[in-house]
């Protein structure tokens, strides 16, 4: 699967992004990012193939100390954010924080595109 994070509006210090399989043109998840802070959700049928880890890879380059609040529950964000780097920094509740603290590995199907969706 390649993916494309395409840009579907922007504000101030917001963007926010649609990711969409470019094999099939399919919206497979949706990222937004609100100042360093990162979120993403992947639908739940195409979860469980790296899209999550990679399309968090490709984002902490674009912007300036990525940060990620995680729930102590969500062991599946933990994980996907300990394989793109990221290290658990503090716990303010209810979340754990996680900081970017490495390169780890190479970004391997995105490229970003700023048109605007043309996907419902």
């Amino acid at each position: 699967m390649k993916i494309e994070l395409v840009e579907i509006d922007r504000k101030e210090d917001e963007l926010f992004f649609e990711i969409i399989d470019r094999d099939t043109n399919v919206n497979v998840g949706i990222l937004f990012t609100v100042g360093s802070h990162i979120a993403y959700e992947i639908y739940p049928q195409f979860r469980k193939q790296g899209i999550a880890t990679e399309s968090l890879k490709y984002i902490t380059f674009k912007i300036n100390r990525p940060i990620l609040e995680i729930t102590s529950d969500n062991f599946a964000s933990k994980r996907v954010a300990e394989k793109a780097g990221y290290k658990l920094t503090r716990m303010e509740y209810p979340f754990e924080i996680y900081e970017y603290s490495e390169q780890n590995g190479k970004i391997k199907w995105f490229m970003i595109n700023k048109r605007k969706s043309n996907l419902q």
